[in-house]
């Protein structure tokens, strides 16, 4: 098991075992079972910020170190595409659509994956905030229900209003909407055409009335077909 699940499986044995701590004649559970879950959530928060800030310098260290095997290997154009990436990338310290979209393959799919990892950060901390909340929410329900049962009705209100103050809360609500949006989202399903950029090949998905059949690409009438650059009118 790494260090950080384990370190979340002890955080949420420490607010189980701090909601029943008021049959051993404990102060303030709640309260201290609330700093352990708020305290949990910003670990997640900086975690991520520091993720995000250190995100920019390893994409480009991925750039530099393949621009660096393409002059070993003497490929001057890709050398030059690869340096230009690192000049841009070094001063916007961010990802352009023109940047994924031009440039050598190899390029594009270093950017790619680097995309790939800037959203994974993202995606991590929603899942922790929404596990952390859903297994916090779960105790407190728990003894939300034991109190009420042993008459302590002011403590009861209280833990519901704890429930209410977690469900609603930006950090939660937040996590759950990206999380449920990532999952209304369908995959991308455009084909990109022998020799045409991510972007030719969109324009030509979105075409009006284009229509994609048995494998062949069917224009409806007047519509022209892309050009195929490969093919010479004798």
């Amino acid at each position: 098991m790494r260090v950080r699940e384990k370190i979340m499986s002890v955080g949420l044995l420490v607010l189980g075992v701090i909601l029943v701590a008021d049959a051993l004649g404990a102060v303030g559970p709640l309260e201290r079972a609330r700093a352990v879950y708020d305290k949990t959530i910003s670990g997640y928060v900086t975690e991520y910020e520091s993720k995000m800030l250190a995100w920019p310098d390893r994409c480009i260290s991925a750039l530099k170190s393949e621009r660096t095997r393409l002059q070993k290997s003497g490929d001057l154009d890709g050398w030059t595409a690869f340096n230009k990436e690192v000049e841009r990338f070094e001063l916007d310290r961010a990802i352009t659509d023109a940047a994924m979209t031009a440039g050598p393959a190899s390029l594009r799919s270093i950017l790619k994956q680097c995309e790939a990892k800037r959203k994974s950060y993202a995606v991590e901390r929603n899942k922790k905030v929404v596990a952390l909340s859903q297994k916090y929410t779960a105790n407190l329900s728990a003894y939300q229900e034991k109190l009420t049962r042993a008459g302590k009705m002011d403590e009861a209100i209280a833990v519901k209003a704890e429930v209410e103050r977690v469900k609603q809360s930006k950090a939660v609500v937040s996590a759950r909407f990206v999380l449920d949006m990532e999952k209304a989202t369908p995959p991308s399903t455009a084909v990109v055409r022998p020799g045409a950029t991510p972007a030719e090949s969109a324009s030509d998905e979105g075409a009006k009335g284009v229509v994609k059949k048995g494998g062949n690409t069917i224009y409806p009438s007047g519509a022209q077909p892309p050009r195929d650059k490969n093919l010479v009118l004798k």
